[in-house]
C-alpha cells in the first residue's frame, strides 16, 4: 500500500490540472456522501456522466485513494485532506505545540480548539508535541484532554525530526479524522516544519492564533 504523501504529490503534481479537478470532485462528493455511496448515488450527486464515472472510479481505485465494496459501492479511504476540502465540520484530528506557560493564563492548543469550534470546526482528538520542561509549567489537569508527545529540546528545534513526526501522524489517522495543525506555540522550527508539512505535503489546514487577541487566523 503506497503512503498518503506519495499518492497526494502524484496527484497535485503529476496529474493533468483538467483531470485532477474531475478527480478531486468525485472524492470531495463521497466525502460528503459520508465516505460510502453507490455508483447511481454517485453519479446523481455529482452529475457526473456514467461512462465518465466510472472512468474516475477506475483511476482513483488505481490510486488507492478510494476501494470498491462489492455490489457497486465505493469507499473514500482517507478522510485527510479531502474531508476538508468538503467542509465537513467533523471529525478533526488537531495537531498543535506547547511551549512554556510564562504569562499564558491557559494553553493556547486549549484557546484554539474553542476557536475552532466557534468557527464549527470540532476536534475529537487532540495531539500536542511539546517537551517535559514545558508540560512541568502547566497544571496536569489543564493539559488532561491532549495526548502528549514529548520530545527534548534539540528534536523539537530539528524540523526535519518533527516533519517525520508529523508525518507519521497524518499517515497513522488520515483514515480516520480530517488532520488540522497549530503552528501558534512551541518553538519557530517546529512551527514551520509543522506548518510546511501539513500544507505541502499533506495539503491540509494550518491555523494560527493572534498573539494580542487570541484571534483565529487561517494560513
Amino acid at each position: 500500500m503506497s503512503k498518503l504523501r506519495d499518492i497526494l504529490q502524484y496527484l497535485f503534481t503529476q496529474v493533468q490540472e483538467r483531470k485532477r479537478r474531475k478527480l478531486l470532485h468525485v472524492l470531495v462528493t463521497l466525502a460528503r456522501l459520508g465516505r460510502v455511496a453507490s455508483f447511481s448515488k454517485l453519479s446523481t450527486v455529482a452529475k457526473v456522466p456514467r461512462t465518465s464515472l466510472w472512468r474516475y472510479l477506475r483511476e482513483l481505485q488505481d490510486l488507492e485513494l478510494i476501494e470498491y465494496l462489492g455490489q457497486g459501492v465505493y469507499r473514500l479511504r482517507y478522510l485527510t485532506p479531502f474531508g476538508y476540502m468538503a467542509k465537513l465540520r467533523e471529525p478533526y484530528l488537531y495537531i498543535g505545540l506547547l511551549g512554556r506557560k510564562l504569562w499564558h493564563s491557559e494553553p493556547e492548543p486549549k484557546v484554539a480548539i474553542r476557536r475552532l469550534k466557534e468557527s464549527d470546526i470540532y476536534v475529537a482528538k487532540a495531539i500536542i508535541l511539546t517537551s517535559k520542561e514545558a508540560t512541568e509549567s502547566w497544571n496536569s489537569t489543564e493539559l488532561s484532554n491532549f495526548e502528549l508527545f514529548l520530545l527534548d529540546a534539540q528534536s523539537l528545534y530539528d524540523t526535519e525530526h518533527v516533519a517525520k513526526l508529523v508525518s507519521n501522524l497524518v499517515e497513522k489517522y488520515s483514515n480516520e479524522y480530517i488532520v488540522i495543525g497549530d503552528c501558534t506555540s512551541g518553538p519557530r522550527p517546529a512551527g514551520i516544519a509543522l506548518y510546511s508539512t501539513l500544507r505541502y505535503v499533506y495539503y491540509s489546514p494550518v491555523i494560527y492564533l493572534r498573539e494580542e487577541d487570541m484571534q483565529l487566523i487561517w494560513l
